[in-house]
């Protein structure tokens, strides 16, 4: 139909009905983009995994079963952001690096899906996330 629209929601399992391609945003800026497909077996940024741990899965047992990733912190202020990546005061794996540098979203090892993270998440610590 060649139709567009711009859907906000903070509720992924929607999102993943009825939308080819996904960004997820934090504090204003895209941390990462794909194709729905991508987005929900691949995802690579520490922010993305965080909002996809907390869908609940309809199967009790792999739900009992996963990992949750609980993010720490407060949420800085978006009318002063943190300088350099502005996802480092909530992420497990920044580093000083992250504190004064800005990750630019591009491809990382999957075509059609574009990360800003200096240390995306790799599959196996994907595979201990998602069952």
């Amino acid at each position: 139909m060649d139709l567009t629209y711009v859907f906000i929601a903070h509720d992924l399992s929607v999102i993943n009905h009825i939308a080819d391609r996904v960004a997820v945003m934090y504090l204003g800026k895209v941390m990462e983009k794909s194709n729905r497909e991508t987005f929900q077996t691949h995802a690579q940024h520490p922010y993305t995994n965080a909002l996809l741990s907390a869908v609940p899965l309809p199967d009790p047992d792999k739900e009992r079963a996963r990992e949750r990733i609980v993010l720490k912190g407060e949420l800085p202020s978006p009318a002063n952001p943190p300088t350099g990546c502005v996802f480092h005061p909530r992420c497990p794996k920044a580093t000083e690096f992250c504190k004064t540098n800005i990750p630019v979203l591009e491809e990382r090892g999957v075509p059609g899906q574009e990360v800003a993270c200096f240390f995306p998440v790799g599959a196996e610590e994907k595979a201990r996330i998602t069952l």
